[in-house]
């Protein structure tokens, strides 16, 4: 678990599931995580939950189901 998960402000914070390998394809997929690249962009300003769904899409992206990009809005 990283330090990150440890704080009591971010008890459940899902942690990046970024694998270092950083490249989008042509539908602006990560190659590496199945995230957008706007979701990779937000991640940080994300809420917990939406971050939860993020993770979620991105399972749905890797068996190949569609699953549209979690950050519709800009993000404050």
């Amino acid at each position: 678990m990283s330090a990150f998960n440890n704080r009591p402000e971010f008890p459940e914070a899902p942690v990046s599931p970024c694998v270092s390998i950083c490249a989008l394809d042509g539908d602006d997929i990560c190659v590496g995580c199945f995230r957008t690249g706007r979701e990779i962009s937000y991640w940080g300003l994300l809420p917990v939950e939406e971050r939860r769904e993020v993770l979620v899409r991105c399972q749905q992206r890797m068996a190949g189901e569609p699953a549209p990009c979690m950050v519709t809005k800009e993000q404050s």
